[in-house]
């Protein structure tokens, strides 16, 4: 069993990478192939200790969100890149709070080059599909959002975040934003029957 299936993780009882959301609400999933999401996984173990990000591309009907591609993306989080990627997501929206100040760097923080992810929409769109979500990873942290992510997030997508503690992969939880901006979690499912190519 890969170190990041170890039922044993501290931060996730039971199965690291399928997390139950509470059994009284009705929340979607989101369903990814398994390869899928072992190439997610791979890419934040070989990025360590800097946060890796890519694109999700796939479906949404719903409640039923299903990564059919992952795209491993490079990070091109710096100072300049940082300043104008805050910049123009403070003008598109209400945000009026500065971001998180903890200290920034590659090891923090990961910006995807907006030409990249154009070119990502684009191919995603002459199929049929769209972009549903964006992948990063936390380096030594939970897989949990940040104030970071959450002031920076957009509301349309999913958010898998994979936590790498010492250079090991220790789990994957997913979020999304509500309509208050507030993150609430996905239920992760591998199913490949669920994952029609």
């Amino acid at each position: 069993m890969p170190d990041w299936q170890d039922s044993a993780s501290p931060a996730s009882p039971g199965n690291t990478f399928h997390r139950s959301i509470p059994r009284f609400t009705a929340l979607p999933h989101l369903w990814i192939d398994p390869n899928d999401l072992a190439a997610m996984i791979e890419h934040a173990e070989h990025s360590h200790p800097e946060e890796c990000c890519g694109l999700l591309v796939g479906t949404m009907q719903d409640d039923r969100i299903t990564a059919i591609e992952v795209y491993p993306m490079a990070n091109h989080w710096n100072p300049e890149t940082a300043r104008d990627f805050e910049a123009a997501m403070l003008t598109q929206s209400d945000l009026t709070q500065p971001a998180a100040t903890d200290p920034p760097s590659t090891e923090r923080r990961y910006i995807i080059d907006p030409r990249a992810m154009l070119d990502v929409q684009k191919l995603a769109r002459d199929r049929g599909l769209a972009i549903v979500g964006i992948y990063h990873s936390h380096p030594e942290h939970l897989a949990i959002p940040s104030e970071y992510d959450r002031e920076f997030a957009w509301a349309d997508y999913v958010y898998p975040i994979v936590s790498v503690r010492r250079g090991h992969p220790s789990e994957v939880r997913a979020w999304r934003l509500d309509d208050d901006r507030q993150f609430y979690e996905l239920e992760l499912r591998t199913e490949l029957q669920y994952c029609d190519r």
